[in-house]
């Protein structure tokens, strides 16, 4: 046994190192497919439902937009019946005085 001698092959040595690399490669890959296949749909969820409050505030938004300029229009309208209104009472007070203005003349004539 005092001559033995070993002679290393580096052609094998060579091919179980790329072989067990790939190995590893695949498992590693393997991990990180099936992590996706658990991780990805709960991103999804996510996004999705920032997207919808994003819509929604924004719905929101031009929703308070739009009664903003309703309550001013109905403000508006409401200021022209007030001025309507007070046109009809001072057509009412001049037309009371006018009866007044009779009525004394009447008097007088009596």
């Amino acid at each position: 046994m005092k001559n033995e001698r070993v002679v290393p092959n580096y052609k094998v040595m060579l091919e179980s190192s790329f072989t067990l690399l790939a190995l590893v490669a695949c498992g590693w890959l393997l991990i990180k497919l099936v992590s996706a296949c658990f991780y990805l749909p709960r991103m999804l969820k996510k996004w999705e439902l920032e997207e919808k409050n994003h819509v929604i505030n924004e719905l929101l938004k031009e929703k308070e937009e739009l009664e903003a300029k309703k309550n001013e229009t109905s403000e508006s309208q409401e200021i022209t019946t007030d001025s309507e209104k007070s046109k009809d009472d001072f057509e009412k007070i001049s037309e009371i005085e006018e009866e007044e203005v009779d009525n004394d003349a009447t008097k007088k004539n009596k």
